[in-house]
């Protein structure tokens, strides 16, 4: 139910010319505006055009407990600490009511106890990495993205906490950057691993004894990479893109032999000939391959409650050759979506 604020708001734009769909788009891109689906807009132009005005008819029902200006107090409250628990809204408002009477009045004006979302800290450099990268692959197609290889490690804890963590907001909101918590790397007991996929679905995955330093991942390019490549350049008959994030072993300087020649990971495919998709930092929401480890992590977590590394390691292995390749293609083709949505959310991670 939303407020004749923002039912007048919309006619406005109507007057103006705009369409259900271009007023659709404006709400969901103003951060101070809810987000309104085009067919309730259409059904409060249809009513404008037919009575001159959209307003609502008084329904029959049990009278508030609170008064108009009590019932303001408590929004402005709840909007005032957002992270708070229901009893600490209550005691902030200081009049006597019900959890339930709070809810009740919070869902009446369209707001929601949540769970909050915990996204990747996005610093303002990371901002900017990131509208780069819009700049350089926003009009991508899924025929582009197709020809890319994705790669990444993960970590998967053998013990995950748990979020328990509410946040009082409107529906959609999820990933508005108000509203979410950024997530922090813990030290906790990890199994480590490097993985590829690709349009022709997973690739090679390999087990790691820690997080990927400069020289494990000259020899993952050198035994692994070029092959992989080759094989599937001769399968598909065209050149792929490689995708790596910003970690330091991706941009570091490898010492090579007793002269002490450097070569660096970019000059390593340059050598090769294969072209390096820029990624930015902190962005596993723009890395396909993230839905996959979603995916093993949930399995893990239904089937496995154990700290036997060669258990969990043979599950994962196994989890991860049969995911099938229309997993992995629909990924690929979520990409055009993810850049739009990136836009939308002016930059900061969005859901994937």
């Amino acid at each position: 139910m939303h407020s004749q604020l923002v039912i007048g708001i919309a006619i406005g734009y109507f007057k103006n010319g705009k369409k259900e769909q271009e007023i659709e788009d404006i709400f969901s891109e103003d951060p101070n505006l809810p987000n309104v689906h085009r067919t309730t807009i259409k059904n409060w132009i249809l009513k404008y055009q037919k009575e001159g005005a959209v307003q609502r008819v008084k329904q029959p029902g049990r009278p508030n407990k609170f008064s108009e200006k009590e019932q303001h107090h408590i929004i402005v409250t709840a909007k005032r600490n957002r992270f708070s628990s229901m009893n600490t809204i209550i005691n902030e408002t200081g009049l006597q009511m019900h959890h339930q009477t709070l809810q009740s009045t919070l869902k009446n004006n369209g707001l929601y106890s949540c769970k909050v979302v915990h996204t990747q800290y996005v610093s303002p450099l990371n901002r900017r990495q990131r509208r780069i990268w819009f700049k350089l692959y926003g009009d991508w197609t899924n025929i582009e993205w197709r020809k890319v290889l994705f790669s990444d490690e993960n970590a998967f804890k053998l013990q995950k906490a748990e979020n328990n963590v509410r946040v009082i907001r409107e529906k959609r909101q999820g990933y508005n950057p108000a509203f979410t918590k950024p997530r922090f790397k813990a030290t906790q007991t990890k199994i480590h691993v490097w993985g590829i996929i690709s349009k022709k679905g997973v690739g090679p995955l390999v087990f790691l004894d820690s997080t990927v330093t400069k020289d494990t991942y000259m020899e993952l390019l050198d035994a692994i990479v070029i092959d992989y490549i080759m094989e599937l350049e001769d399968y598909f008959h065209h050149p792929f893109v490689w995708q790596h994030d910003n970690a330091p072993a991706h941009d570091s300087v490898q010492i090579v032999g007793r002269e002490y020649k450097t070569e660096t990971v970019i000059g390593w495919f340059q050598e090769v000939g294969i072209q390096l998709l820029k990624h930015p930092g902190n962005s596993p929401d723009l890395n396909p391959i993230e839905n996959l480890w979603d995916i093993i992590d949930n399995q893990l977590r239904k089937e496995y409650h154990t700290t036997n590394v060669s258990l969990v390691k043979c599950r994962i292995e196994k989890i991860w050759y049969s995911i099938p390749r229309e997993t992995v293609l629909k990924l690929l083709d979520s990409m055009p979506k993810r850049a739009k949505e990136l836009k939308v959310n002016k930059f900061y991670p969005i859901n994937y």
